[in-house]
């Protein structure tokens, strides 16, 4: 995608949330591997949650990321 390419360090800049995420003892529910996984799918997949590119629209929100969120949270318990 475009926008990856206008950030080649984002995967650095992730890792760093990850990093801080664990050395503070928080939860960081992360989605990039999801996302990941379907951008590997192909950009038309991709494109069907995340229509601009870089913002994903309802479907992807609850079919993506709503369904981890409530799972990471439930495992927080």
């Amino acid at each position: 995608m475009e926008h990856a390419a206008d950030r080649p360090e984002l995967n650095s800049y992730y890792d760093l949330y990850r990093q801080v995420a664990k050395k503070r003892k928080l939860l960081l529910i992360d989605h990039y591997p999801h996302w990941k996984a379907i951008l590997d799918k192909g950009k038309e997949e991709y494109l069907k949650y995340v229509p601009d590119g870089l913002h994903p629209d309802p479907e992807g929100a609850s079919k993506i990321i709503a369904p981890y969120v409530v799972e990471k949270l439930i495992e927080g318990k």
